[in-house]
């Protein structure tokens, strides 16, 4: 089996696809609070200091584990931590009631959270889905075939449609981001989407583009629309796929919704402590995750370090959405802006150069 069976055509119609739910989880434990006394156990398990830069323009210095990169001498800053949030697409064959290899559905939709553990400091950062970079193959026995460039939404697929498929994502976006850790990891499918919503009621957004045709909800480019439980799903994984960048148009969608999402969670936690937890709860059924108690209170301690203001970043990354040559979506990132996003996210200017 290769990865081409997998991939989805560009199609000159509408179609829907996934929500990263778990992104938006992801946003709710960056505010959540939880009891103090697992704090521990959770920086043990979600900060390192083994970090290589790979792949990458930049110098390592040999002598004192520092790089060299544009004009400045940089240190890992080993105070990061990192989940990933995956919301995963469950078209998917099933052998027996398990999980075929290969075809373990596809993460529609990837976030990744930095949290710098000593400011509180966030960033979320949005991966498309199509973007290409080394995927693990396997075999439908489950042997490992080799790596390959592919879109990184196929990682999912090569696993047991649980840890082995959200492990497989997490190296390709480790891959990805020049060997940049990926901590702890969470993905969903698409159940959780109006639950979360419920809970903060409903939210305004302006749509960036088109979207008509045969699609849960109709809307053009410009108009306010009230997102209730009702809709949401629908304006959140809708993408027109007449346009090459559908899945980046989308993608934008997604990032402006979480902002105001996650104003709205920031506003109901100011007057019940525990209402970030009580979305976890209503969710992490549904999850596939190696967040334990001790993980999401690290994480959500670190983040309000400033309890007057949470320090949150929203960003994406840029390059060039095309149609390959076999009618497939692919998506190349700018590999000199990649590289500045991961040195701004992962790594501490400590002094310039010498000339």
């Amino acid at each position: 089996m290769t990865s081409l069976q997998n991939k989805k055509k560009m199609k000159k119609s509408t179609k829907i696809v996934l929500l990263a739910a778990g992104s938006l989880l992801a946003v709710i434990l960056a505010v959540a609070i939880a009891a103090a006394s697992v704090w521990y156990n959770g920086k043990l398990n979600m900060t390192q200091n083994d970090v290589a830069l790979t792949n990458s323009d930049a110098t390592k210095n040999q002598d004192d584990d520092t790089i060299e990169y544009n004009g400045g001498k940089y240190k890992f800053n080993s105070n990061i931590t990192t989940a990933l949030c995956m919301g995963i697409d469950n078209e998917k064959e099933k052998s027996g009631g398990a999980f075929v290899v290969g075809r373990a559905g596809q993460a529609d939709a990837l976030y990744l959270i930095a949290v710098d553990t000593s400011t509180g400091k966030t960033t979320v950062i949005g991966i498309p889905r199509d973007i290409i970079t080394d995927v693990d193959l396997y075999a439908t026995s489950g042997s490992f075939v080799g790596t390959e460039k592919t879109q990184i939404c196929l990682a999912y697929a090569y696993g047991d449609g649980k840890t082995e498929s959200a492990q497989n994502t997490a190296k390709s976006v480790s891959r990805l981001l020049y060997g940049m850790p990926v901590n702890s990891y969470f993905a969903v499918d698409e159940k959780s989407i109006a639950t979360l919503h419920n809970a903060v009621g409903t939210i305004t957004v302006i749509a960036n583009e088109d979207i008509t045709g045969s699609c849960v909800i109709n809307f053009n480019k410009g108009e306010k629309i009230k997102l209730t439980g009702g809709n949401v799903f629908g304006y959140l994984q809708s993408r027109n796929n007449e346009t090459v960048d559908a899945s980046v148009l989308r993608l934008e969608r997604q990032l402006d919704y979480l902002k105001k999402y996650t104003s709205a969670v920031i506003e109901k936690s100011k007057s019940d402590f525990l209402f970030p937890v009580k979305l976890y709860n209503k969710v992490v059924k549904n999850a596939v995750t190696d967040l334990d108690a001790g993980r999401v209170t690290y994480l959500a301690t670190s983040v309000l370090k400033n309890e007057e203001q949470v320090s949150l970043e929203f960003k994406q990354i840029e390059g060039e959405q095309i149609v390959g040559a076999d009618g497939f979506a692919e998506f190349y990132p700018d590999d000199e802006k990649l590289l500045e996003l991961v040195m701004e996210v992962f790594y501490t200017k400590i002094e310039k150069s010498p000339e």
